[in-house]
C-alpha cells in the first residue's frame, strides 16, 4: 500500500498584525500592516506534507466562517473529505503579532477546534499508514486516533504543542508513539510532569558537523535534556526530535525499536536573506518530516539524516517570508 498520512488536528483563521514589536502587559500599539489567512497547527502541517510531496488528509472542524478554509487546504493538495462544518460554532482564530525581527506572540481562540468528534473506527483508518497529531484539539480524541492507529501498525508522529497539562502528561499513552517532536523548552516541561527517578541512558552524541561548536553550550544543554526524556520509562522506545531554532535540532533516535540509541545534532540552514516571521516554521519543519518519513526505508540512518536536513532547510526558507501556509515552500525550492 502506497503511503499515506492522515492529520487529526486544528484549522484556524490567522490574522496578523505586523508591528515593530511584541506589546508589552498594559501598552496598545499600532500595527503597520494586516493580514487574514488560513492556520492552525493541524492544517499548516497537512499542507507541508503536501507540499513536500505526500499524500495527506486532514480532519478537523469549522464554523460556517471557515467553509473557505476548507477550499484553501484542498487546493494546495490535502484531502479534506473528512473535516467537519458544525453550524452552530465559530472556526478557531489566531491573533498573531509578528515583531520586525521575526518573533511572534500568538493568542488562540479554540472554538470549533475543541468540539469532540466521534471516535475514529478501524476501517475508518485502514487506508492510512501514518498519522500527525498535535494538541490543540481535544485530548480525548487525539488519544482515541493514537491508540487505533498503534493498533493497525501505523508510524504515530506527534507534536504536542501547546503541552498537555502535567495531569494529561502522565495518563497520555506516550509509548504508542514511534516519533516525538518537541522543543527544548517543551521537553524539559514533559521530563518535569512524568517527574519519577530513573537511569538515564549514556546516549552518545554524533556530529561530522562544525555547528557544534559554535553553539556548544546550547546543543549540550538540549543533549543533556533529551536523553534524560529519551531515557525515561515514559518515552521508552520514541524517537525524539528536539528542535532548537536558528541552531538546529538533536535527534534521538532508535532505528530499530527498543535498540540502542542515537543521539545526532544537526544545525540550522545558513539562511539566504533576513528572517521575517518565524510563525509557521515548526509546522514546515514537522510535515516536511512526516513526508519524508513516508518515503523512508527502515534501518536506514543516512536517509533519515538526509530527511532531517530537508526538513531543517524547508523550515529555513520558511522563516524568510511572511505567513504560515503560505510561507511553506514547494518540494521543488527545498531541492533546488
Amino acid at each position: 500500500m502506497d503511503a499515506k498520512c492522515l492529520v487529526r488536528g486544528s484549522i484556524n483563521i490567522d490574522e496578523y498584525f505586523h508591528v515593530k514589536s511584541i506589546s508589552r502587559p498594559g501598552e496598545t500599539i499600532s500595527s503597520s500592516g494586516y493580514e487574514c489567512r488560513p492556520g492552525g497547527k493541524g492544517a499548516n502541517q497537512a499542507v507541508a506534507i503536501a507540499k513536500a510531496g505526500g499524500s495527506v488528509d486532514f480532519i478537523g472542524i469549522v464554523g460556517p466562517n471557515g467553509k473557505w478554509l476548507i477550499d484553501e487546504l484542498r487546493d494546495r493538495g490535502v484531502g479534506v473529505n473528512k473535516t467537519v462544518i458544525v453550524e452552530d460554532t465559530t472556526t478557531g482564530r489566531a491573533m498573531i503579532q509578528v515583531a520586525e525581527d521575526g518573533e511572534n506572540s500568538i493568542v488562540l481562540h479554540h472554538a470549533a477546534n475543541h468540539i469532540e468528534l466521534p471516535p475514529p473506527t478501524p476501517e475508518s483508518l485502514r487506508r492510512f499508514t501514518h498519522l500527525l497529531l498535535q494538541n490543540e484539539s481535544p485530548l480525548k480524541s487525539t488519544t482515541e486516533y493514537l491508540c487505533i492507529a498503534h493498533e493497525l501498525g501505523f508510524v504515530t508522529i506527534m507534536n504536542p504543542s501547546p503541552l498537555p497539562t502535567p495531569e494529561q502528561t502522565r495518563g497520555f499513552p506516550w509509548g504508542k508513539l514511534n516519533w516525538l517532536i518537541v522543543n527544548e523548552g517543551e521537553a524539559r516541561d514533559l521530563l518535569t510532569s512524568v517527574g519519577g527517578s530513573h537511569s538515564i541512558d549514556a546516549i552518545e552524541l554524533v556530529t561530522p558537523f562544525e555547528g557544534i561548536l559554535e553553539h556548544r553550550t546550547v546543543v549540550l544543554s538540549a543533549h543533556a535534556i533529551g536523553s534524560k526524556l529519551a531515557s525515561h520509562p515514559t518515552f521508552k522506545g520514541v524517537n525524539i526530535i528536539c528542535t532548537l531554532g536558528a541552531v538546529g535540532l538533536v535527534s534521538f533516535v532508535s532505528l530499530v525499536r527498543d535498540a540502542g540509541r542515537k543521539a545526532f545534532y544537526l544545525p540550522a540552514s545558513k539562511l539566504d536573506g533576513p528572517v521575517v516571521d518565524t510563525t509557521g516554521a515548526g509546522d514546515c519543519f514537522t510535515g516536511y518530516f512526516v513526508s519524508g518519513l513516508m518515503s523512508l526505508e527502515q534501518g536506514h540512518e543516512e536517509d533519515l539524516i538526509g530527511v532531517l536536513n530537508t526538513s531543517i532547510k524547508a523550515a529555513g526558507i520558511c522563516v524568510q517570508r511572511r505567513g504560515t501556509i503560505d510561507s511553506i515552500p514547494l518540494r521543488g525550492e527545498v531541492s533546488a
